[in-house]
């Protein structure tokens, strides 16, 4: 352990081997739990528009290609904020960034509830602001669960975040039942009031332990992992007499990853966040209108949304179990990235209601199945005091395509001539880009932390 062993009594110790020592329990539950609803939070935020998009179209009297400027909104937000606002969770920690993220979010979307009929460009960016400010709260769950977990469960339990996902789909998609009702306005300022909520608990999780150390905070972190590993464990592995490490770089500061040993990683990260945020956005922002063009009605299409979403519990369990295993994280994610490609390209094909129902549902499983794993794989080849801005560099990535595959995608289906099938065929490569390019990460399975 370090230069030390198990139990120094006073030489150097690695955090990250000392998970090797961890079993989960009641702080892994509750940062798990509190950090769970993170991913329910962010799917409701970006796919609510796409729901309540005819409200809005006809509230500011635009036709698609406005629409399609008005969805991409909070990922151009979220653009800025993950290269503008990448430092904070390395420099500030990974909670106080959640913290801050939060409040920016509801100041901004209370704004947005307000916007004039006349003034589209209101709607716009006080969405631009909520998404730059959401990027501090969608971009550490996993890497933050990580710094709690043990080497042999973290990529399972990691990736089981991943399923608050579906939840928030399935609460936009009942946010869009009551729109009549409660317009579109009071569907913004309920994810408000949802997100000031949540923020009483994630006020209660501690910090990482890796952070604290990367900072200088050792009596802190040896406090928590004394509480992490127990009384006994503890002193037997000797951490209050030793020097907890991580390893070193310039905390928050992104050109460290494009040092020597990281470049390689850090652009095949970025160009496969890329094609796949594309693979997924450039699909599931247009889905209802896409559904729509063939045949379906508003609840039709609405029920096809819910059975896509039910369809993604089982592909993030699956997927997490196999991670585990000998497939590990590369093998697992490249299958499902190119089984969801496979997939969309079927439904791209379809010609009966039936068959888009089928594979709608299968390229639900695999695309987010891929995802779950993908997403948590990424923190685990970086170290401790760049993970934060590392995933600063891949909420960039995911959104400029975030923020051009809407718009792209709302141009093609408003060009005459362009069919269905090749509009979502362009989608289906993007996939199999992603697979391509993912096969030539390392793998990390059974490694600690660095």
């Amino acid at each position: 352990m370090g230069n030390s062993g198990t139990g120094s009594t006073g030489g150097e110790m690695l955090v990250g081997e000392l998970f090797k020592y961890v079993k989960s329990g009641r702080v892994q539950l509750f940062v798990g739990l509190t950090l769970f609803f993170a991913f329910a939070i962010e799917a409701w935020e970006f796919m609510i528009p796409s729901f309540i998009l005819s409200a809005l179209m006809k509230y500011f009297s635009i036709g698609y290609a406005i629409a399609g400027l008005l969805l991409s909104a909070p990922f151009y937000g979220a653009l800025l904020g993950a290269y503008a606002l990448t430092w904070t969770p390395d420099v500030y920690g990974r909670k106080r960034a959640i913290q801050i993220g939060i409040i920016g979010y509801s100041i901004a979307g209370i704004i947005t509830a307000f916007a004039p009929p006349n003034n589209y460009w209101w709607y716009f960016w006080s969405r631009f602001v909520a998404g730059a400010f959401l990027v501090l709260v969608m971009g550490q769950p996993f890497p933050y669960l990580e710094e709690f977990m043990p080497v042999q469960s973290r990529g399972r339990v990691t990736v089981y975040l991943a399923s608050g996902w579906p939840i928030g789909t399935l609460m936009a998609v009942g946010a869009a039942y009551l729109e009549p009702w409660i317009h579109w306005q009071g569907v913004i300022l309920v994810s408000v009031a949802a997100l000031l909520i949540w923020l009483i608990p994630v006020s209660l999780i501690p910090e990482s332990p890796y952070y604290l150390v990367a900072v200088g905070r050792e009596s802190e972190a040896k406090k928590l992992l004394r509480r992490i590993l127990g009384n006994e464990l503890y002193e037997k592995l000797g951490v209050e007499n030793a020097k907890l490490k991580v390893e070193e770089r310039k905390k928050g500061n992104m050109l460290e990853l494009f040092k020597r040993d990281l470049l390689k990683n850090t652009w095949l990260i970025f160009f496969v966040n890329i094609f796949y945020s594309f693979a997924y956005w450039g699909l599931f922002i247009w889905i209802a209108a896409i559904l729509q063009s063939k045949g379906l009605t508003f609840v039709g299409t609405l029920e096809f949304v819910i059975a896509a979403a039910l369809a993604q519990f089982p592909a993030y369990f699956v997927s997490a179990s196999l991670a585990e295993t000998r497939l590990g994280r590369r093998i697992t994610t490249v299958s499902f990235m190119a089984l969801a490609g496979v997939f969309t390209y079927f439904f791209a094909s379809s010609t009966t209601i039936v068959d888009l129902l089928v594979f709608l549902v299968l390229l639900s499983f695999f695309n987010l199945g891929a995802w779950g794993v993908w997403d948590a794989w990424e923190p685990e080849m970086y170290p401790t005091p760049i993970r934060g801005v590392l995933m600063g560099w891949i909420t960039g990535a995911q959104r400029i395509s975030n923020a051009i595959a809407p718009t792209i995608i709302g141009l093609l289906l408003a060009i005459h001539g362009i069919t269905f099938t090749t509009v979502v065929t362009t989608i289906a490569i993007s996939a199999w880009i992603s697979a391509i390019l993912a096969l030539f990460l390392p793998e990390t399975r059974g490694k600690i932390l660095r």
